[in-house]
């Protein structure tokens, strides 16, 4: 008896894993679930140390393509510890999928002016988004390697 137990068990407990039992979705996202302003707070790590905090603003037109956006990173180690780096959106495209994992592709440009002289003047970032709870990790660089990204985000509507 133990051992039809043991291999019901083995060859259930994956099953159940893969399906969507006790993961009910109270909705199906698409990619019209970003539209408008989404306002995101994170850490930045640099070879898994903490550099800096950031904000972001982004628009997001509900059909996969950030419209608009700034970033600004305030440098929290090294030498340049206190200064920011800010950026403005040069491209960003994101896709959501029906269970709220998604991804998003953006490209940014140096705001010279006001940042300091440490600061890549162009980087990029990919990140994969979890929508159900408004997070978001992923890799972040400017040429320097070994920068990883994670927070939370909120669009406009949740925020009221």
């Amino acid at each position: 008896m133990k051992r039809v137990i043991s291999i019901a068990a083995v060859l259930l407990l994956p099953m159940l894993m893969l399906c969507p039992i006790g993961r009910a979705y109270a909705q199906a996202y698409d990619d019209s679930a970003m539209s408008g302003a989404v306002t995101c707070t994170g850490a930045t790590l640099l070879n898994g140390q903490p550099v800096a905090t950031s904000a972001t603003s982004l628009v997001a037109d509900g059909s996969g393509h950030w419209s608009a956006g700034s970033a600004s990173y305030q440098i929290t180690s090294g030498q340049a510890q206190g200064g920011n780096c800010d950026y403005t959106l040069d491209h960003g495209e994101y896709v959501v999928h029906s269970d709220g994992t998604g991804m998003s592709a953006t490209n940014w440009r140096l705001v010279k002016p006001q940042s300091a002289t440490v600061c890549p003047t162009s980087t990029w970032g990919a990140d994969n988004l979890w929508l159900p709870n408004g997070s978001y990790w992923g890799v972040h660089d400017g040429g320097n390697g070994g920068i990883y990204q994670y927070g939370s985000c909120v669009t406009a509507a949740e925020a009221e």
